[in-house]
């Protein structure tokens, strides 16, 4: 009995550890809480399991994400990982936004609805323009994502887009710059401009 239980022990330990291993793969990815720290929401917003949540699950990710605090810079850029983070968050703010602007009747509805996103549009262009002297702590905290506006960020921007959603964004563009004549404003940004501050999130502009 001794001799049989020596034998096999080593393919006990085995299974052992594969079982570890599988339980370490399963727990590194696992779905986050909405209150876990910045960098496991930005690591979970940038992966691939992150796109496979219906849109409104991964809108209250991508939201939690930004509320998680600031996100640091290294050597002023973005490391690959937050980068990816924030592109999948802006394209879940993007489709979010073309649904809620599409779903409202013709019309008033609309009309006020983009009212809104040009006042936000002028407002950020006067802050990039006149920039606070000093930061007050009680100020609203902005991250800016801009693209389209040159050839090849339209073109970037368009590959980015799902087919589903490119009438549906080519249409809302149409919509804003229209809207902005009519208030005798000048032509806005040709591309997609995401917007968040401290309560709020905008998607394509």
């Amino acid at each position: 009995m001794e001799k049989y239980h020596r034998l096999k022990l080593p393919g006990i330990g085995i299974v052992i550890i594969i079982a570890g291993l599988l339980c370490w793969k399963a727990w590194a990815s696992r779905t986050p809480k909405l209150d876990a720290s910045g960098q496991q929401l930005r690591t979970f917003v940038g992966s691939e399991k992150f796109k496979e949540l219906p849109p409104a699950e991964q809108k209250q990710f991508a939201d939690a994400m930004f509320k998680s605090g600031p996100i640091v810079l290294k050597d002023g850029k973005l490391a690959p990982e937050t980068e990816s983070a924030m592109m999948n968050a802006a394209a879940t703010h993007r489709q979010a936004m073309l649904d809620e602007y599409f779903k409202l009747p013709e019309g008033k509805a609309r009309k006020d609805y983009l009212d809104k996103q040009i006042d936000q549009q002028e407002m950020i262009k006067k802050l990039m323009d006149n920039p606070p002297s000093t930061q007050r702590g009680d100020a609203p905290r902005l991250v800016i994502r801009k693209g389209g506006n040159s050839a090849a960020g339209q073109k970037a921007m368009a590959e980015s887009v799902p087919p589903d959603q490119q009438a549906k964004m080519a249409q809302y563009i149409k919509d804003i710059q229209a809207r902005r004549a009519e208030r005798g404003l000048p032509p806005g940004p040709n591309g997609f401009m995401m917007i968040r501050t401290n309560t709020s999130a905008v998607g394509p502009k």
